[in-house]
């Protein structure tokens, strides 16, 4: 199975709240949690490869949205959104305070 970069985002923030630590190497996203480890290898196809345990997390995203409808992209959109703004307010902080 290979998840389709628009949901990638999604994907990612739905790992997150999870309690899945996230990684970005070159050309792999590493999602760890109690040592297993989901990764995605990155690329520019439109569908990107994951392995095994990164499959049986992405089958139960899939299976949630479903049951969910269209809201649960929409609010883990927006939680991944505040996520970011959040990280980069933080490192414009860094810059100022010595």
């Amino acid at each position: 199975m290979k998840i389709k970069k628009s949901l990638l985002f999604a994907f990612m923030s739905w790992m997150k709240n999870g309690s899945h630590g996230i990684a970005e190497k070159k050309k792999v996203i590493i999602m760890t949690k109690n040592g297993k480890q989901a990764t995605i290898t990155k690329g520019k196809d439109e569908y990107l490869e994951m392995n095994d345990y990164c499959e049986q997390r992405y089958r139960l995203f899939l299976k949630q949205w479903l049951e969910q409808g269209q809201d649960f992209l929409f609010e883990l959109m927006a939680m991944g959104m505040i996520s970011v703004k959040r990280n980069r307010q933080q490192i414009g902080l860094m810059g100022v305070v010595k």
